[in-house]
């Protein structure tokens, strides 16, 4: 069964893969994820942070479940526009305890599939974007804690490194798999499954499941004026962001479509 994973767990530095399909195995891992998040009195979780290497993840910035018109669901995210900076305390759902300011686009514009197949798009401000950031991050195998100056970075490691001899001893005793176990898993996961989790019992993913059909490629051509890069990026990794992760359409196996889409004081945030 799926569970959130700690620091220093490798599929919290695994670059995801797009979704291709939305199927009822994608709504039931939302809905596990959702209310692993809930527990967690998170705001935000990745896919990554349930060991599983696809590119999606969930938001509800009410952290309450019973505000479930909050809900929202980002599969292939992609953030198109960044407007200004601000700075504000950031935690993460996978290295509970540990806070730090981090710097980040005050404003984005988001694009992304919802659970019927829809491309939407948000802008995203204040906590709404940060959130959005942060969880894309994950996506891309990026952490809140590779964002710190080296003064901020020595407040953490002492806690970190806690982290990091918890996890090893865990692998030592047998309880985690090594590194590479888990890497050779995710490498060969097909699809989200509740059970699929890297850290269930089971060798590896169900040979019995249907293959993934290939995406579609939806070309997106974002306006590029405007454009304020992501606070601290180089100027290679901007241009990477969005050159690179162009988003593709994932097939609905719940609800089929037949026509193409048109032209195609702030909380501390604690999302994953």
């Amino acid at each position: 069964m799926l569970q959130i994973v700690n620091y220093p767990h490798p599929a919290l530095r695994y670059a995801s893969r797009a979704i291709t399909e939305i199927d009822n195995d994608l709504h039931a891992t939302v809905r596990t994820m959702f209310e692993l998040m809930y527990a967690a009195k998170g705001i935000g979780l990745a896919a990554n942070q349930v060991g599983l290497p696809f590119r999606f993840f969930v938001l509800n910035l009410s952290a309450d479940p019973e505000q479930k018109d909050q809900e929202l669901v980002f599969i292939n995210p992609e953030i198109v526009k960044r407007h200004s900076s601000i700075e504000d305390e950031e935690g993460c759902l996978s290295i509970p305890g540990v806070y730090a300011k981090v710097r980040r686009a005050r404003k984005v514009k988001v694009r992304a599939y919802d659970l019927t197949g829809e491309l939407v798009e948000h802008d995203a401000n204040e906590l709404f974007s940060r959130a959005v950031q942060h969880e894309t991050d994950h996506l891309d195998g990026k952490l809140f804690i590779d964002y710190l100056d080296a003064t901020a970075q020595q407040t953490v490691a002492d806690k970190l490194r806690v982290f990091e001899l918890t996890y090893r001893q865990a692998q030592s005793s047998g309880a985690v798999p090594a590194d590479v176990e888990l890497i050779r898993r995710l490498d060969s996961m097909p699809r989200p499954m509740v059970n699929n989790s890297e850290l269930s019992a089971a060798d590896g993913p169900d040979d019995s499941a249907n293959p993934v059909p290939e995406a579609r490629e939806q070309e997106h051509h974002a306006e590029r004026d405007d454009y304020n890069r992501a606070p601290g990026a180089s100027e290679e990794e901007h241009r990477a962001e969005h050159d690179d992760y162009a988003n593709r359409a994932p097939r609905s196996g719940v609800k089929e479509r037949d026509a193409e889409r048109d032209d195609g004081a702030n909380p501390v945030l604690e999302s994953s």
